[in-house]
């Protein structure tokens, strides 16, 4: 998904930022802010990957 989801428009700093947050917050032991992080950011991929299934159906076919 990440592959195709380089086509898209996507705010690439805001996701540089989310996951400089995460490493962080792992990094200081803080596991409450690492997962409302990690929450936030895999919300943000399951709009990608809506976006995706709207722009590359083919891809996604069940």
């Amino acid at each position: 998904m990440r592959k195709l989801s380089m086509h898209l428009k996507l705010n690439w700093d805001l996701l540089i930022e989310q996951h400089e947050a995460m490493v962080n917050a792992i990094k200081a032991k803080d596991a409450a802010e690492a997962e409302k992080l990690m929450h936030a950011h895999l919300t943000l991929l399951q709009y990608d990957q809506s976006a995706l299934k709207d722009e590359y159906p083919h891809y996604f076919q069940q």
